[in-house]
């Protein structure tokens, strides 16, 4: 029996399939697996399998991101006989990057006790996004407004509580699950 690697399928950050033709097989007993790695000393293996004349396939899962591995078909027959397919490569895809955008625009409807907070968000389809204001009369802020949920486009936060003919600091900030929190760049506004 023969055996030859052939392209890897189904690529993705964190796995790929790895493929092979099977040819001349007779009789029972045989199995096949893939060896893979970072290297050609490969390290890694597949669970042996029994194979069929035609493609045969396994999942190799827990590979790293953007990473390019080397692989290999591997055939042993009954007698303990041992066909290796030729080496080939894939490169793992990249992991995509998780941002959101957040923008603080200019306060708006300030009175000498009460101003309206307003920033613009783009979720880039990071779910479960919340976001806030954080604001304060230094540039260290220390006050937020509630957490609200956060979808794409503009939003606005009340704020009250105002001392008149004073100078306060805000930004728009936003967080996804998973993420870090992201901030819009630091604005200020002055009572009246």
């Amino acid at each position: 029996p023969a055996i030859a690697t052939i392209p890897a399928s189904n690529i993705a950050v964190n796995s790929a399939t790895l493929n092979a033709n099977v040819s001349g097989l007779t009789g029972i007993g045989h199995g096949y697996n893939f060896e893979f790695g970072t290297s050609p000393a490969f390290g890694q293996t597949t669970v042996v399998q029994a194979p069929q004349n035609g493609t045969v396939t396994a999942f190799a899962g827990n590979l790293s991101p953007n990473t390019l591995y080397y692989f290999r078909a591997v055939l042993q027959s009954p007698n303990c006989q041992t066909v290796y397919g030729q080496i080939l490569t894939f490169t793992t895809g990249a992991v995509p990057p998780v941002a959101i955008s957040v923008t603080t625009l200019p306060a708006t409807a300030v009175t000498q006790n009460n101003a309206t907070l307003n920033g613009t968000l783009a979720t880039n389809n990071v779910p479960n996004v919340l976001r806030w204001f954080e604001w304060g009369p230094t540039t260290a802020l220390g006050a937020s407004t509630l957490n609200q949920p956060g979808t794409d486009g503009g939003f606005s936060e009340p704020i009250g509580g105002l001392l008149p003919n004073t100078t306060y600091y805000f930004r728009a900030a936003a967080q996804g699950m998973n993420t870090p929190p992201f901030f819009g760049a630091p604005s200020s506004f002055t009572t009246p």
